[in-house]
């Protein structure tokens, strides 16, 4: 059976329906937060227009139980020769874009979490793209 949710708002973190804001070479100037307050489910859209090929975005994620108390998403790479744990920073990428191009994005991302950072760069030669965040947040 499919889950319902009571509570659906929807909210921008970055730009508006009209606007949107110019990425830069780092994670600072493109931060959208999300207060949780009890929501189980958040849908992350993004429409993102790069203005030259081959652009790199990099979103970075953060979680925590207050605003000044945030953790990076880490992932683990483990070594069966000698036996280390890595744990990498990754930023999830977006690769090889096509200037000019509109690309909507989804991140699904269940909430255990009070508070959850989403901030935005973009790696390019010269130019600089432009992005807009829209979440939804559920809960029962």
């Amino acid at each position: 059976m499919a889950q319902s949710y009571v509570i659906q708002p929807s909210v921008w973190l970055i730009g508006d329906e009209s606007n949107t804001s110019t990425l830069t070479a780092t994670y600072a100037n493109n931060v959208g937060t999300i207060h949780v307050g009890g929501m189980s489910q958040a849908e992350i859209y993004i429409t993102y227009v790069p203005a030259e090929n081959n652009a790199v975005l990099l979103v970075q994620e953060e979680m925590g139980p207050a605003d000044d108390d945030l953790y990076l998403r880490v992932t683990q790479s483990i070594s069966t020769t000698n036996e280390l744990i890595t744990v990498i920073k990754p930023p999830t990428q977006y690769v090889g874009a096509t200037a000019s191009t509109s690309y909507k994005l989804r991140l699904s991302e269940p909430m255990a979490d009070k508070v959850y950072r989403l901030s935005f760069k973009e790696t390019v030669s010269s130019l600089f793209g432009t992005i807009k965040v829209r979440t939804t947040i559920s809960g029962l």
